[in-house]
């Protein structure tokens, strides 16, 4: 799938969740973005940066039509980060990035698309627009969420 493809396919993924933002509020949605979230920006590379986090939570804050507080959402993020700095400075970031995708659990096919792309937004958020932005460490870590959410990651060009 190609990028232009993948942003329409985006942007007609978030008309829909849009009209059911009130059911994110109770499945957990919040959770497991803030686990995404966190295995993107901390788990590809063991930093994140500020631009990451603020890419993620606006990708939540937009697809959820702001059914979640901000600061809720900031909080959850940097609960997931700090797990993984504490597997990092333990010495198995792989482990806690692991971890993180286990507790994610199953999720429905749209939950995984939205997911998906979150997770793309983060990795996008400190490179240029495109497929071209991803690094190598961040093809790989959301390339194991493709999988984990039983996506094709060929779909997303990974």
């Amino acid at each position: 799938m190609d990028w232009n493809k993948f942003r329409a396919w985006a942007e007609n993924a978030a008309t829909n969740l849009l009209a059911s933002a009130k059911k994110f509020k109770e499945s957990g949605t919040l959770d497991r973005c803030a686990k995404v979230i966190a295995i993107v920006a901390f788990g590809a590379d063991g930093e994140a940066s500020q631009l990451e986090r603020r890419k993620g939570i606006r990708a939540i804050a937009k697809r959820t039509n702001d059914a979640f507080d901000f600061t809720d959402m900031v909080d959850k993020v940097d609960e997931e980060i700090k797990t993984l700095e504490r597997a990092k400075e333990a010495g198995d970031l792989d482990l806690g990035v692991a971890e993180l995708i286990r507790k994610i659990g199953k999720v429905t096919r749209e939950d995984a698309l939205f997911l998906m792309e979150v997770a793309i937004g983060v990795a996008n958020a400190d490179g240029a627009q495109g497929e071209e932005a991803f690094s190598a460490s961040e093809k790989a870590v959301v390339r194991k969420l493709a999988l984990q959410f039983n996506l094709n990651p060929a779909d997303f060009g990974l």
